[in-house]
Formats: C-alpha cells, structure tokens, sequence
C-alpha cells in the first residue's frame, strides 16, 4: 500500500497526538508527586546506608547492624513508597487508564526479572571478607540504582528525549560513583540518583502538565 506525503503527516501527527495525552495522563495522575517521593526515598536511603556504619561504629555486634540495619531501613522506605505509589494513583488518576495500569506493571515485571537474574547468579558468587562483602553491596546498590535508569532511557525514546539523557548521565554518574568515589558510593547515589528522581518529578510537572 502507498501512503502519500499527506497521509504519512496526518499518520505521524496522530502518532504525536497519542504520545501527547499520553504524558498529560502520566503528569495529570500524580507523576510528578511519584517521581519527587521516590527521589527523596532514594535520597533517605542513601544517606541512612552511609552514615549507620559510623552510627553504629565501636558496637560489639557492629557487623551484624551494619548489615541488618540498611536493609531494614530500605525495607521501610520501599514500603512507604509502595504504599504512596497506590495512594496516589488512586486518588489522582482521573479516569480509568490502561496505560497507568501498564506503566505501573512494567516497573513490577522490571525488578522481578532484575531479582530473578540475581537469584540465578548467587550461587556462584562466593564473599570472602568485609571489604569483599562492602564491594559486592555496593555493586548490587549500583546495579538497583542503573536499573530504573534504563526504564528512564527506554521512556525517553517514545516520550522526552531529555528523560533519555537523564538515564544516560545518571548511569554514567553511578559509574564514576562505583569506581572513583567508591567509599562514599551511597552518599553519591543519594545526590545523584535521588536527585535525578525528584527532577524528573519537576521536569513532569513544568512541561508535561502544560496545555
């Protein structure tokens, strides 16, 4: 079949369209607030991780909270969000949407395949000693850290290029994190990844939430 050049404008104008009220429907069902709790999430959790050690440091059982009390406070915090996640989408969504419903089980299906992966990997990985055990938590924190930076990259490519560009400098950041800052990895993920969030919650809300 032949389109010609008028067809394949109103074909592409419609295709604009749909990816226009597509972030207004993101921006107008609570988005930004996602984006901007998240960020302080990851903001909390960052600087939690890096300063309980020292917190807890000259404890007889320091090794053991060092360990236990990050995870229980992620645990918390991703839980608050889970909770808020819901209640936002709830109250602010509008209408009834299919594509809030997908956007919200592709986060789902992201982390349980990224969990999934991990789970194959860990048998043979073998830990032996604390700063082999502090290197491993932080290149699993780096790896939870990148994972949503691709899921900003592949949004960026169908929505808003600069989303594209947020996933590509923030992973590039996490990187630089890992390798040259790595003692202080989570107080950097806390600035950058944190920060990112919270930005792309700004970013929603000045220009996808324009008429």
């Amino acid at each position: 079949m032949n389109v010609g050049p008028e067809e394949a404008r109103q074909m592409l104008q419609g295709v604009e369209d749909v990816t226009s009220r597509t972030k207004k429907m993101i921006a107008y069902a609570g988005g930004d607030i996602l984006f901007i709790v998240w960020g302080i999430i990851w903001f909390v959790g960052g600087i939690g991780t890096h300063f309980i050690p020292v917190l807890v440091a000259g404890h007889p059982q320091s090794e053991l909270l060092n360990g236990m009390l990050p995870a229980c406070l992620w645990a918390v915090l991703v839980a608050a969000g889970i909770i808020i996640s819901y209640r936002v989408g709830r109250n602010d969504m509008p209408t009834k949407c299919s594509y809030g419903k997908s956007i919200g089980l592709m986060w789902w299906f992201l982390y349980l395949f990224l969990y999934l992966w991990i789970a194959l990997l860990f048998p043979f990985i073998r830990i032996e000693g604390q700063r082999a055990s502090h290197m491993f938590w932080t290149h699993m924190g780096a790896i939870a850290a990148t994972v949503p930076m691709f899921a900003y990259v592949m949004f960026g490519l169908f929505f808003d290029r600069y989303m594209v560009w947020i996933g590509l400098g923030v992973t590039a950041l996490m990187m630089v994190g890992v390798y040259v800052f790595e003692p202080f990895f989570y107080l950097w993920m806390a600035f950058v990844g944190g920060g990112a969030l919270a930005g792309t919650g700004l970013l929603i809300r000045n220009r996808w939430k324009q008429p």
